[in-house]
């Protein structure tokens, strides 16, 4: 056992010896099936997220608190992108 006291410095010199390691990792199991024809991507914004946001029930301001959505066109087709 070594004690240090506080506010002290000390120095202990160890001296460590080599053993050998042998590790044995088994994996098992099926992948599941992934659908690659289908590109659904979704996020359900629960009532009371929405009644938390702070501009309201605005649509496109939840919209862009969604990763990765990107917000093309505001204001129902006219051409004011952003």
């Amino acid at each position: 056992m070594i004690v240090v006291n506080a506010d002290f410095t000390t120095r202990v010199d160890l001296m460590l010896q080599l053993r050998e390691l042998a590790e044995t990792v088994t994996v098992s199991g099926a992948s599941p099936m992934v659908d690659t024809t289908a590109v659904l991507k979704q996020t359900v914004l629960e009532t009371d997220t929405l009644g938390r946001l702070p501009t309201g029930r605005d649509l496109w301001t939840a919209v862009r608190t969604v990763p990765d959505a990107v917000v093309a066109s505001i204001g129902g087709g006219g051409d004011d992108r952003q």
